[in-house]
This record gives C-alpha cells, sequence and structure tokens, in this order.
C-alpha cells in the first residue's frame, strides 16, 4: 500500500526528473522534448518558462518548470508542483495554468480511496516517463542521463537506480491491487 515513505521517495524521484526535462531543452537548437514530438508553446499573459504538450495515449501530458501532469481522456490526471513539493491525483479536465491550482481539484494520498486514486493517476504518469526514458536512451545512450545526472545538485538516486524505484513502485500497485 502506499504509504508516507513511498510518497515522499516518488515526489522526491520526480523533482529529480522534472531538472532532467529542463536539461532536456537548454540547446534550442537540439531540444530533445520537440525532437520527441512536444509542442512548446507560452501561455498567454503568463510569464516564466515555455511549457511542453504532446497527446499520449488519449490523453495530455503537459510539462512546465512549475508542474508536470497528465490530463484528459474523460479519466484522473495527474499532477506534480514543484513548489509544493507534492503530487494530485488531478480532478481538472485540462492542464492547470502554472502557479495557479484549484485546491477543489488536488487529491492527495491520505486514505485509502484517495491513494487508491493517486496511485492510478501517477501510474499513468509514470508508464509515459519510462517510454520517453527509453526514447532518451535509444538516441542519445545511458551517457546522456548519467551526465544530466553528475550536474543535479540535489542527487536522489542514478538514472539507472531511479527508474528502478519507479518501476518497482508500479509493481506495488499491482501487488496491491491499486
Amino acid at each position: 500500500m502506499l504509504n508516507q515513505k513511498i510518497y515522499k521517495q516518488f515526489v522526491r524521484g520526480l523533482e529529480q526528473y522534472l531538472w532532467y526535462l529542463g536539461q532536456d531543452t537548454r540547446d534550442a537548437e537540439n531540444n530533445l522534448l520537440e525532437q520527441y514530438g512536444f509542442r512548446k508553446y507560452r501561455t498567454p499573459g503568463h510569464g516564466g518558462s515555455s511549457r511542453y504538450t504532446i497527446k499520449w495515449k488519449s490523453r495530455t501530458i503537459d510539462l512546465h518548470s512549475f508542474c508536470v501532469g497528465i490530463y484528459g481522456n474523460n479519466q484522473e490526471g495527474f499532477l506534480y508542483v514543484r513548489a509544493h513539493d507534492k503530487s494530485y491525483a488531478y480532478l481538472g479536465k485540462k492542464a492547470p495554468l502554472p502557479g495557479r491550482y484549484r485546491k477543489t481539484f488536488l487529491i492527495l494520498p491520505s486514505n485509502k480511496e484517495s491513494k487508491k486514486r493517486f496511485f492510478t493517476a501517477s501510474s499513468v504518469f509514470l508508464k509515459w516517463l519510462e517510454d520517453y526514458e527509453n526514447w532518451i536512451e535509444t538516441n542519445y545512450g545511458k551517457g546522456y542521463r548519467r551526465r544530466c545526472y553528475r550536474n543535479y545538485p540535489g542527487k536522489w538516486l542514478s538514472p539507472a537506480k531511479a527508474r528502478k524505484w519507479f518501476q518497482e513502485y508500479l509493481k506495488l500497485g499491482e501487488i496491491t491491487g491499486n
């Protein structure tokens, strides 16, 4: 079952991967998110970094330096908010504006039902992340992410160990029936 320790490790891992995604966009001429198929855009009237969006398995992945998530297809979404240092099951139909999150749309895993909802939503996001990391590895080799990790100031787990941790997290849901 999803407990506080596992949740904190999960959030810690997402913080590291959000940093990696930022590294993937540093070279304007070789923006890896755009090469993967993401559309880069800015939210009108909203300063800050660019946003990236892509359709994946009838859902929308939306990435920003403030938050990342998966939304749509009449299913609960998932949202990681860096400034909150938290992840949520997300009830909105579309991605929120970065920095503006309706509390009534955010579900923390606090009881059996909300843990199940959170796990289901977060698992879908992790499956996309694994697809993306497979693409990175195929196109840029294992060394690329290891170099990102070496430059990351708040190390969690090495890229290989982090991916294994996320895979074990997904298995946890299979074992517990989440």
